[in-house]
């Protein structure tokens, strides 16, 4: 004798109405606005505030916001960035979404994001709403794993949160120190957290990061190295003259842009 399983209603997965990134200079702000959808936001790079009503929340690479609809929003630019948003045409969303929460060393819900943004902007092809269905019930399964995490701050959020007090501070040349205090860490755990995580200290990172700035402003700007010195937390122009040196085995000369009948120094 067979027996007949009890109807449950089935649950209609969400559509998504758009899927895309979005990337802007430093400055060009975002004006309040809203949405008849749940509007999904991973960020990429970047700072900037994110004014949702009446809350102000600072965003990092690998934060997630999820935003119901018809809340206003708007977005003040602190230096250039660039994010990943999912609009989903939805009453609710499937499971219990975390506000806010930070993607995880693997980058899942990074991946997620940039796989529905790919298959959304991509021409037509075979099962494509299908491939939509089972990206967005696989974000949806993440999502909710993140909302069921112990309370408490994880190790990729303390270290994206140092990268950012590192690159905020870079000109007051800021020590790890510093840093692990204001986290509320000891240094040490500080530095498992990155050679776990990122394969190296946090020094190391703050050091490719000065680095960085440094080739940068060479190589875009007529400021002199005592300027660039100052602005990237390097003592004096000889400090930032070895420190090229060593890294590149070039002078900092080597790095600016020649003009037209102008010998490369």
């Amino acid at each position: 004798m067979m027996h007949k399983t009890p109807n449950t209603p089935e649950v209609t997965p969400p559509r998504v109405a758009v899927a895309a990134t979005y990337a802007a200079a430093a400055g060009q702000h975002y004006p309040r606005h809203r949405h008849t959808t749940w509007e999904l936001i991973y960020y990429r790079s970047g700072h900037i505030d994110c004014v949702l009503e009446a809350e102000v929340l600072q965003t990092r690479p690998g934060m997630v916001l999820v935003i119901p609809p018809r809340t206003f929003h708007s977005d003040h630019a602190h230096t250039a960035y660039s994010q990943i948003y999912v609009r989903l045409e939805r009453h609710a969303p499937l499971g219990v979404w975390p506000h806010v929460t930070h993607d995880d060393h693997a980058r899942t819900l990074g991946y997620l994001f940039g796989a529905l943004a790919r298959e959304w902007g991509a021409p037509p092809a075979p099962e494509r709403t299908e491939l939509l269905g089972l990206l967005v019930r696989h974000l949806d399964i993440a999502l909710r794993r993140k909302a069921h995490e112990p309370p408490g701050r994880s190790a990729e959020w303390t270290v994206r949160e140092a990268e950012r007090l590192f690159e905020m501070r870079l000109r007051d040349a800021p020590t790890v120190q510093e840093v692990a205090a204001e986290l509320e860490i000891a240094p040490s755990t500080l530095r498992e957290h990155f050679a776990h995580l990122r394969g190296c200290s946090p020094l190391n990172h703050l050091q490719r990061l000065r680095l960085g700035r440094a080739l940068e402003l060479i190589g875009s700007s007529s400021l002199n190295l005592e300027e660039i010195a100052g602005l990237c937390g390097y003592y004096s122009a000889s400090h930032l003259s070895r420190n090229v040196k060593k890294a590149t085995g070039h002078p900092p000369g080597h790095f600016r842009p020649v003009h037209p009948g102008e010998p490369k120094r």
